[in-house]
């Protein structure tokens, strides 16, 4: 009798500790089981939005305001630091490469006027009154200069002359420019070092309302200006140093270039640019190729085609990696507790880096 009231209570002992260990066993705690396979896989389980829905308006709430963020600060540049775009072009190219400038990156400009032989109202395009040809670049640019100057003087504070291949973003140019006073003298663009240092023409060159002014009265005086000239940018150099006004530095802050005299593979691409190109000769600093060739907010390019002005303006304005900001100062999103409540998408305070 002893040993079964004894053999009885160490099985009844036995079953407490089995029922007791399976119990533990399949009593997961809840986030670790089949049905929070998501939170084994992904250690950030907590940072996510629980479900598919809150996922979708609250990632579309972070684009609403990602893109009230991008267009409140271009229209606040587009306001404080006014452009006038004046385009090197003529009635044969116009319909072709003209249009193609129109329809990018020029309709960023405050004002976009094509210097041409011909009017045409639908650009719009003016009649320079000089003919035609590389041999008149350096007439039709001091008479572009001059109808600027007559003209839409007060409509802009800087004024940008770029020829019908040349690309420009106008967003970087903005942001570049509003460091500096429209009414002191400027020249901005690609440094070159012989004749005394001018702007590269085809990457485009800047010039402040001050420095308009200057050139106008030195364009007038033979003394001052050639008349004629085999090369336009070099004569402008030539001109504006008569006031002492020369090419400035217009790299980024790690030296990087923002006016490219190529398009964006021959610098990007090692081998493009030989090393007995041109280039290195005339350049004021050393050339790079590769990443470090340009800045993260370049400027221009040249030697742009008709088809690649759509491509840049599509992959500058439209496209951008899922998650990641634009160089408008948004970073790649955060999640986690913000302004917005829990799991909402926070933003950073302007002026937050990438």
């Amino acid at each position: 009798m002893q040993n079964t009231r004894t053999f009885f209570f160490v099985s009844l002992a036995f079953g407490a500790v089995i029922g007791i260990f399976f119990t533990f066993i399949f009593k997961i705690p809840s986030g670790i089981g089949c049905n929070s396979r998501r939170a084994q896989v992904n250690p950030y389980n907590n940072l996510v939005p629980e479900s598919d829905s809150s996922f979708i308006r609250t990632e579309k709430h972070y684009l609403e305001e990602k893109e009230k963020f991008n267009v409140s600060v271009a229209k606040r540049l587009y306001k404080e630091v006014r452009i006038l775009c004046w385009i090197l072009t003529s009635p044969k190219t116009i319909k072709v490469k003209g249009q193609a400038v129109k329809d990018t990156w020029g309709k960023r400009c405050n004002k976009l006027i094509f210097m041409s032989s011909e009017d045409d109202p639908s650009y719009p395009s003016v009649n320079l009154g000089v003919p035609e040809g590389r041999e008149n670049l350096w007439g039709k640019t001091k008479a572009a200069f001059r109808y600027v100057y007559r003209n839409h003087l007060n409509d802009a504070d800087w004024f940008l002359k770029a020829d019908d291949d040349t690309f420009a973003v106008v967003e970087n140019m903005r942001h570049f420019l509003s460091r500096y006073n429209p009414d002191d003298s400027h020249f901005f663009g690609r440094w070159f070092t012989p004749f005394n240092g001018y702007n590269s023409g085809g990457a485009g060159y800047i010039l402040s309302r001050k420095s308009v002014r200057q050139f106008v009265r030195a364009s007038n005086n033979p003394w001052k200006c050639p008349e004629k000239h085999f090369a336009e940018d070099v004569a402008m150099g030539v001109c504006l140093g008569v006031y002492n006004i020369h090419p400035e530095d217009t790299r980024d802050h790690i030296g990087r270039q923002t006016f490219h005299p190529y398009a964006v593979d021959y610098h990007l691409i090692p081998g493009y640019i030989s090393k007995d190109d041109w280039l290195h000769s005339y350049d004021k600093f050393p050339v790079e190729v590769g990443p470090k060739c340009c800045s993260d907010h370049s400027i221009t390019f040249h030697y742009v085609s008709r088809e690649n002005m759509y491509v840049y303006d599509y992959f500058i304005h439209h496209l951008y990696p899922y998650g990641i900001g634009t160089a408008a100062g948004i970073p790649k999103r955060h999640w986690g507790k913000g302004p917005r409540g829990a799991n909402g998408l926070q933003l950073p305070q302007i002026g937050t880096s990438r």
